[in-house]
Formats: structure tokens, sequence, C-alpha cells
């Protein structure tokens, strides 16, 4: 073998390192998920189940299976300088994008599909994502429950019930500053993890304990502040007990959201679905939250209660900062005058108290997968440590018997090795200058894209925190409906907008994101168009606002997951935090400055703020398709 030819095999190797990447990898969960390079970075580590397929450990380190001293164990092309005689050219087909997919026609085919979703099902990865579902429902219960008992606060601290519209913004403050705390938390945990533990499972256990375990804390905390909060009758005390209770549930939705990236992305799975089914998990707590308060006041025979709607979804729960400006427009809630403060105590020590219990099962649930997971590695570890004596007997065995024919075979090797070492340091040299130029131009792009998506969460939040809010004063004051109209149409948005969440899920599943989110914006634009052009007739009004509900339903996830889904990239805890701090700020800024201009331009106002936040996600949604586009071709020629 000439210098040339050593030279061609080793960037063939090189080219196809990316393949290799999860190739035969365990089904662990939070393992492998530190590749910050896009969809066509160089493979990390991954431990092989096949012994037929060899694997890569970096860039600068490509492991093969040797078969002249050490057979059937790997061998570091950088300390041994040896290639392997045997590569199976099928495992080197790459597609166009450069991942394999081989089978891809046929995963179309009904059973297949079947036999994918039960694989789904059945995996640690959607066990976990159901005890993350079901802790960020037991928050935006524990959130939207806070609606209904603003009169027994208010009974319970002796204040006005205007002075209750305070706890919104306080809570909202706990929110907003343990959500980019949490983001630098969680990257620096991982980080601090991969540098101290070298061995891949261990790296996964241990990830995967302290991020549940983080979870926990965090669900103590809202425990806490939940419980103390019945006993305080002073007004800012109080306030300050709902600030506690924000922060923790902050770490609660930006810990969920960030983990469940990190999951699926381990999976090498598209977590658009998954993201779907997180937010409608969120929408069914809120749908909760009123009918706990109103289960327990009927129990204990406190005031008379009609709830015209269960559906309390305020932007800010949506928007997984739940609560920090929350108008109950969609509830009606009449409590008798002579509420009495032991009537609101025992309100609202009753329902904290519900939805505590909730929240000890979800810490049940989280501890009780620690436990199994830390058991089940240990006696994964036996298993692969009676295996590993196995085959090391067995290759000993080998060794014996073949022992002449790999002296020949060395010999034979050892003509070729010093070509194939300096062909390996040309190309080990010229794929670490590319990786750098990658890794730089990949850091760019992460800023450019949260930026941008910062931006349409920011406007999105803030369209869907008006409409929600302020539909019904619309509504009203336009002299469009009476209340009791107005809070059932208001209901009927709600409704509809879960009714989308819901689909977004099997539809995330087969659709291109893009696709999803214009039919989102041609349905958003449809909506207001009937809103501004026909608002002199109850019908049409009546059916922009339910079109409008669905139509905004799936733009958050979506738009969520476009950097993963789209563009390949992993999506770090601090991008997590960042987009939901933005989309918390549009939240609140929406709702409060469509009331100011009320004053000044009457009840238009809702419609000028939703066609503005609208023509707003047109454009970003431009900018970041064709910015999607640009940062995958630059890709494949780095």
């Amino acid at each position: 073998m000439n210098n040339n030819e050593a030279y061609n095999d080793a960037s063939s190797i090189e080219e196809n390192a990316g393949y290799w990447q999860g190739e035969g990898q365990n089904n662990n969960t939070l393992g492998n998920v530190d590749d910050d390079k896009g969809l066509y970075s160089p493979a990390t580590t991954t431990s092989s189940t096949n012994d037929e397929k060899p694997y890569v450990t970096s860039t600068n380190q490509i492991q093969l299976t040797n078969h002249n001293e050490d057979s059937m164990s790997p061998a570091s092309l950088e300390d041994n300088h040896s290639f392997s005689h045997s590569i199976d050219e099928k495992h080197l087909m790459l597609s166009e994008e450069g991942t394999t997919s081989p089978k891809k026609k046929e995963s179309m085919n009904p059973k297949n599909l079947f036999k994918e979703f039960i694989s789904v099902i059945y995996s640690k990865a959607f066990l976990q994502t159901l005890l993350l579902n079901f802790s960020i429902l037991t928050m935006c219960a524990f959130s939207s429950s806070t609606g209904p008992l603003l009169k027994s606060f208010a009974k319970l601290t002796d204040s006005s019930f205007g002075d209750m519209g305070s706890i919104f913004i306080v809570r909202g403050v706990g929110q907003l500053c343990s959500t980019l705390i949490c983001g630098f938390l969680l990257d620096a945990i991982k980080r601090f993890i991969e540098k101290k533990i070298h061995d891949k499972e261990k790296e996964v256990v241990y990830k995967m304990t302290t991020f549940y375990t983080l979870v926990i804390i965090a669900l103590f905390i809202m425990i806490f502040g939940g419980m103390i909060i019945p006993f305080v009758n002073i007004l800012y005390l109080s306030f300050a007990f709902f600030v506690i209770w924000g922060f923790g549930s902050s770490i609660v939705s930006t810990s969920g959201q960030a983990l469940l990236f990190w999951i699926w992305e381990a999976e090498k799975r598209n977590v658009s679905p998954f993201a779907q089914l997180f937010h409608f998990s969120a929408g069914l707590g809120l749908f909760l939250g009123p009918f706990i308060v109103f289960i327990v006041n009927k129990t204990f025979g406190i005031g008379q209660q009609e709830i015209s709607a269960p559906l309390e979804q305020s932007i800010q729960h949506e928007r997984l900062q739940y609560g920090l400006l929350q108008v109950n427009n969609n509830i009606s809630i009449i409590v008798n005058d002579t509420l009495t403060a032991q009537e609101a105590f025992t309100s609202i020590l009753g329902t904290h108290s519900v939805i505590c219990i909730l929240f000890f099962i979800s810490i049940l649930f989280f501890g009780s997968y620690i436990a199994y997971s830390l058991l089940s590695s240990k006696k994964q570890k036996k298993m692969d440590l009676e295996l590993s004596n196995e085959f090391e007997n067995d290759s000993f065995e080998l060794e014996i018997v073949h022992t002449e024919e790999k002296e020949e075979e060395k010999d034979n090797l050892s003509v070729d090795s010093a070509a194939k070492e300096h062909a390996i340091e040309d190309v080990h040299h010229t794929g670490e200058q590319k990786e750098k130029a990658k890794e730089k131009f990949i850091s760019m792009a992460k800023v450019v894209i949260t930026s941008l998506i910062s931006l349409s969460l920011f406007n999105y939040c803030s369209v869907e925190g008006a409409f929600g809010s302020v539909v019904y004063s619309y509504l009203t004051e336009a002299k469009i409906e009476s209340d009791s109209g107005a809070n059932l149409l208001n209901s009927l948005f709600w409704l509809t907008f879960t009714a989308g969440r819901a689909t977004g899920i099997t539809v995330s599943t087969f659709l291109n994101p893009y696709i999803i989110l214009s039919v989102n914006i041609l349905l958003s634009i449809i909506s207001l168009a009937i809103l501004w052009l026909f608002s002199s007739s109850n019908a049409m009004v009546w059916i922009g606002c339910i079109l409008f509900g669905f139509a905004l339903s799936t733009q958050y996830p979506t738009s969520f997951v476009l950097p993963s889904a789209d563009m390949g990239l992993q999506i770090s805890g601090l991008m997590t935090s960042v987009q939901i701090f933005s989309a918390s700020t549009g939240a609140i800024i929406g709702p409060s400055l469509t009331v100011m201009l009320f004053k000044s331009i009457g009840p238009n106002a809702l419609l000028w703020i939703s066609s503005i936040n609208i023509s707003a996600l047109v454009v970003l949604y431009i900018v970041i398709y064709l910015f999607g586009r640009y940062y995958k071709n630059k890709v494949k020629t780095l």
C-alpha cells in the first residue's frame, strides 16, 4: 500500500466519522449528549454492543477493530497506528445530510411505525418524559388555582381585591430570577460531571441522579412555599412566599424543557412530539387547578361558586413561567360576601394541601426512578464484567490457536505502518483545523438562533397573553357580547387552544416544523382578518376567536424545538433559560400594554397588538428559516 492509498483510507474514515456517532449505542437517556457541534459533527464517545462495528472516540482518536495483536478489542489509531482489514462497506453508506438512512422507506410501513411506537412507549426515555410531564402538570395546577382563590387571599390578609393582582407580579419576579440561574446551573453541572467522570455509564447515572435531584429540590421548595402561604395573614409577607414558590416553579419548568431535549437527542429522535406532549400536560394542569378549588370549597361548604368555564390558562402558565400576570376572565367564581377569614383559610389550605400531595407523588416518582436506575446500573455492570471475562478467555484461546497466523499478519502489516502513520498525522492536522472552524461557526450560530427564537417567543407570548387575558374585556367593552357570553367565548378560546396542543403531538411527528408554523401563521392572519372585518357580527367574532385559539396552540413548542429539530443543534440549559425568560417577558408586556392602550384607542387595542405581534412573527420565521438553510449549507463545507 503506497502513501496515497493510506491517506485516502484515513480520509475516508475521517469523513465518515459522523456515522459512527450513536452506532451500537446503549439505550442510555442522558448520556452522550455533550456534542455541541451540530448535525454534522464528529462523533463523541459511544459504547458498542456490536462487535462487528468499529467505533470512534473523538476526531483525534479514531478506534477500529484491530485484527493483529489484540484481536476482537478496540485499538486507537493514534496510539497503535493500525488499520482494520475488514471494514464492512455497508456501514460506510451516508445519506446526503450526513446520517444513515438505509431503512427510511421501510420505516414508513404502518407495521414498522407501530413497532416504532411501541418501542418508544416502553423506553426509559419515554418513562422519564412522563415523569417530567407529571411534574409540570402539578405545578400548573397549583399556579392556576391562585386565580380562583384571590378573594380568599384578600379576606385572609384583610386587603382589597385589587391588591391581590400583585401576587402574580411578585411570583413572576421569583420565576424570572431563577430562570437564568437555572440555565447556568444545568450547564455547569453537565460540564462538571463530564470533566470528572470518564466512564460513560457512570456519567449517565451521575447526570440523571443530579438533574432529577435538582427537580426534587424544586418540588420541595414549592411545597414549602405553598403550605406556609395559608398561615400568613400579612399581605407583603405572603408575597415573599409567593416569590419562593415562583423560584421553585421556574426550576421545574426550565429543567423539564432542557432535560426533555437532552433525553430525546441522546435517543437520536425528533423531540417535537414530546415537546408538544409536555405543553399539553401543562394545559391539563391549568385545567385541573380551578376544579380542585371548586371541589375543596364544595366539600367544606365554603361560599357559592359558579364556574362558567373551567379552563384557567393564563399566558405565563403556557410559557412555563406560569402566572406572572393572570387575569381570570375565563373563570367566573362568585363567593358570597359573607365569606369569613376561617373559610378563606380552609379554602386556601385545602386546595394547597391537595396539590402538595401531588407534588409529593411526583417526588416519589422521581425518587423511585433514580433508585431503579442506580440498581439497574450496578446489575448491568456486574453482567458486563462477567461477559468481559468470558470474552477475554475466548480471545486468549483464539490467540493460542492462531499464533502463527497472527505473526505472519503482523509482519505484513508492519510494511504499511509508517505510511499509515504519516497519513493519519496529516488527516488529524487537517481535521483539527476544520473542527476549530466548525466549533467557532456553530457557537456563533447558537447565539444567532437563540436570539431569533427568543424574539419570536417574545412576540408569540405577547399576543397569546394579550388575547387570552383581554379578550373578555374586548368583547364586553365593544358591546359585542354580554358578560356570560364573553366568559363562554373566552373559555372556548382556551378549549380549542388545548385541542390544538393535543393535535400537535401527532402532527409534529410527521410534518416539518416550518409547515406547522406556516399553517399557524396563515390561520392567525385569517382569524384577525375576520375580527377586523366582521366585528359587528357576533357569529363571525366567535369563529375568529375560536380559530385564533387553535392557530396559536402549537406555535410555542414548535418554535422552541427549531434549533434542534431543524438545525440539529444541541440545546443547552442556558439557551433554554434565555428563551423562557424572553417568552415570560413578552407575556408580561403584551397584556399590560394592551390594557394601557384600552384607555387611549379603545377595545381595538387588542386587535392592534395582536396584528403587530403576528406581523413580527411572520418576519422572524422567514429570517429563522433562511438562517437555518444557510447554517446547514455552511456546515457541509466545514
